[in-house]
């Protein structure tokens, strides 16, 4: 995937982070809106992907 993002012209790469089915939960909200809820493993591994990406960027870490 990285040669394909480069010839698009990005220079700035992290961690890729995957999940499957059982780690999202889709509900209905009263409204009428879906929710989404993450489980926590992959909770856990976006807020590290994201913490690398804003070091990256210079952006300092998420709250």
């Amino acid at each position: 995937m990285k040669p394909v993002l480069a010839a698009l012209g990005a220079n700035r790469f992290t961690s890729a982070v995957y999940a499957v089915d059982s780690q999202i939960v889709r509900s209905d909200r009263p409204d009428g809106e879906l929710e989404f809820t993450l489980d926590t493993e992959l909770r856990t591994r976006l807020d590290a992907v994201l913490d690398e990406l804003l070091l990256e960027l210079g952006a300092g870490t998420h709250a």
